[in-house]
C-alpha cells in the first residue's frame, strides 16, 4: 500500500506540474511564444505525460480500485489537465 501511495503522490505533483505549465504559458506574452518556446513546453508535457501514464498502469497493476486515487478519478483529472495544455500550444501555432 505504500508504494501505491508513493504513486500517488507522484501522480499529484505531475497533475501540478501540468497545470502549473498551463497556467504559466497563459501569463506569457504572445510575442514570447515562440516556435521553439512551444517545441520546448510541448516536449516537457509530453515527458509529464509518459510519466504519468507510466504511473497510471502500475497503479492498475497494483489492482487496489478502493484506493482515493481511483475513487478520485485522478488519472482522468490528469488526462484532462494535459489535453487543454495541447490544445493550447496547438492553437499558439
Amino acid at each position: 500500500m505504500e508504494e501505491m501511495n508513493e504513486l500517488a503522490r507522484s501522480q499529484e505533483q505531475l497533475g501540478q506540474k501540468i497545470v502549473k505549465l498551463l497556467s504559466t504559458m497563459k501569463k506569457d506574452s504572445i510575442p514570447r511564444r515562440t516556435e521553439s518556446y512551444l517545441e520546448t513546453r510541448s516536449a516537457t508535457l509530453e515527458a509529464y505525460w509518459k510519466e504519468a501514464q507510466t504511473s497510471n498502469t502500475k497503479m492498475v497493476q497494483m489492482n487496489i480500485p478502493q484506493h482515493n486515487y481511483f475513487e478520485a478519478g485522478y488519472f482522468d483529472q490528469i488526462k484532462k489537465a494535459y489535453q487543454d495544455t495541447k490544445t493550447f500550444i496547438r492553437d499558439c501555432n
